[in-house]
């Protein structure tokens, strides 16, 4: 699928226009306060391109499910421009969509939502019944209405939409009767209409959404939104909100609104340091409901997204660095009187020696099978399965992983790479070492400096050098992936796979795997990198 890409020249208070690139690849955040332009800049993005479709934050959530049938040309072209007319065209829709008052303006199109969703819907079942023959020894397609309830039902599973030829019913689990969907809540009533609005918009669009939080339940809000995102990934996203919260949650590219100039100017940070949630962790514990899992990174990075999805019945917190995490079980820990939580954590291997892992096991901190979480996807298993599900199979597939196999252990045979490899290796080993030192066992100032010198001469850097370079060439002599991967401590390798299975590079990969992993729980991918953290959900299990 080709990826969408618009550049928009967005003009400044300062005097030059900022280009902006928006892409499928990366959905784009602007957030800002009230009064920092955020709608008229919404109108602005929408008036550049044809293929834009904006979702009001003035919306009306009116749901007539026995809206009359139009055709879907018909009920298409209404939705785009805002009238039947047949010679409507986009230049059209200020004036019938919007009424001339593109910021303001009340837009009122959920009975146009519903008629292009009936339209296709009907025209499917009418292809499939004069085509049954041809079409029997083929999957159906699936039209947009049946999507829609497929993500309506993973958001909302204990509300069943029913689609019939000229209604919509709704029916609770458990219980026979139903009602019309007219009479769901505003918030339902707001997911049903983004999700249509959504899944209409135009192929390889670009997908403007204006306070997408509206009337949303934040507990459902980044399913909701990485549902929507993985199915319409033809387009590009653009979210416009004022929800520090909303913002934290997503993975993109975040840019604050900080001033408005009417009519067009606005002024922007396009590398805002922080989009972290200001609730400290030990509200969130207080209010949890379930386990705490304190992991490395922030809430946008690669640990929350593999954690959250190898383990959904625990709570991801990211809390910083390995120190952090383990600092706050321990904290945890002795005080479990204030709470009735379990807690545990997740750090990286990061050279840490074999006595070390068993100590921080019994404190319900597991040690990742590699020396960095970024080298969880080069193992075998997991590397197959991200190459499956990029479309290769038999002779190619074996091909693909033996070549991506091949140019992980050429890069670790290169000698800066080792000498890196090796250095942060005793870098570590000698930090560790030294902060050991306990001068408690001083009588008296004097003592210390002798208990210095015989502590740092026992420090044998020119060993470590060789145990290193022996258990590393070792792994590469062998040919031993996993050994490997447990002593490579650098960053880097996830680039020879995307570059190997994906045709793309490091950022874009990772990108694409904290955007795949929160969606795809129960995908083939999250249950190969689980079942290689066994013994990590061994430890966080111990005692639970």
């Amino acid at each position: 699928m080709p990826n969408s890409e618009f550049k928009i020249p967005i003009p400044t208070i300062e005097g030059e226009d900022l280009e902006l690139n928006i892409s499928s690849d990366e959905p784009v955040i602007f957030v800002g306060a009230n009064g920092s332009g955020k709608t008229r800049l919404a109108v602005f993005l929408e008036s550049k391109f044809e293929s834009s479709h904006r979702i009001s934050a003035h919306r009306a959530l009116s749901l007539n499910p026995k809206v009359p049938k139009i055709d879907e040309d018909t009920a298409n072209r209404q939705m785009r421009t805002g009238t039947q007319q047949p010679d409507a065209t986009i230049d059209n829709r200020g004036r019938y969509r919007w009424n001339n008052n593109q910021a303001t303006h009340l837009l009122n199109d959920f009975d146009n939502v519903l008629q292009s969703l009936f339209a296709e819907f009907l025209n499917m079942l009418v292809e499939e019944r004069l085509n049954k023959d041809k079409l029997k020894n083929q999957v159906p397609q699936e039209s947009k209405f049946e999507k829609l309830t497929q993500i309506w039902n993973k958001l909302l599973p204990h509300r069943n939409i029913k689609i019939h030829s000229n209604d919509i019913q709704v029916s609770t689990n458990n219980c026979q009767s139903s009602y019309s969907a007219s009479e769901l809540s505003d918030g339902e009533r707001a997911i049903f209409y983004l999700i249509g609005q959504t899944l209409i918009a135009p192929k390889n669009g670009l997908l403007i959404i204006d306070e997408p939080e509206l009337h949303v339940h934040k507990s459902l809000m980044s399913d909701l939104w990485d549902l929507l995102e993985s199915e319409r990934k033809d387009c590009a996203f653009v979210f416009i909100t004022h929800d520090l919260d909303f913002a934290a949650s997503r993975v993109a590219q975040k840019i604050v609104l900080l001033e408005y100039e009417h009519p067009d100017k606005w002024k922007l940070e396009t590398e805002p340091e922080k989009f972290e949630l200001n609730e400290k962790i030990t509200t969130l514990i207080l209010g949890s409901r379930k386990s705490i899992l304190f992991v490395e990174g922030t809430d946008n990075s690669l640990d929350r997204a593999i954690y959250g999805a190898c383990f959904p019945d625990w709570t991801i917190v990211p809390c910083g660095g390995c120190k952090e995490v383990i600092n706050s079980v321990n904290a945890m820990n002795k005080h479990e009187n204030l709470h009735r939580t379990t807690c545990a954590g997740v750090i990286d291997a990061d050279d840490r020696e074999l006595y070390q892992q068993k100590y921080l096991k019994k404190k319900r901190v597991g040690v990742l099978p590699v020396a960095i979480i970024e080298n969880l996807f080069l193992l075998p298993e997991i590397s197959r399965e991200i190459a499956v599900h990029e479309g290769c199979k038999d002779e190619e597939l074996d091909d693909c992983l033996q070549q991506l196999k091949h140019a992980i252990f050429t890069e670790a045979k290169k000698p800066e790479i080792q000498e890196s490899i090796i250095k942060k290796y005793c870098e570590r080993i000698v930090h560790h070492k030294l902060k050991r030192i306990n001068f408690q066992d001083c009588k008296n100032i004097g003592d210390m400096p002798e208990m210095y010198e015989r502590e740092t001469r026992a420090i044998n850097i020119e060993s470590m050098v060789e145990d290193k370079r022996k258990e590393l060439m070792e792994a590469i002599d062998e040919q031993d992936l996993k050994k490997l991967l447990r002593i490579y401590n650098i960053k880097g390798l996830p680039g020879l796979l995307a570059g190997t299975i994906r045709g793309n590079n490091q950022t874009q990969f990772l990108n694409w795997i904290v955007r795949h992993m929160p969606v795809e729980k129960n995908g083939k991918i999250a249950q190969a990198i689980k079942s290689e953290l066994h013994d990590v959900e061994s430890t966080i299990n111990n005692n639970q």
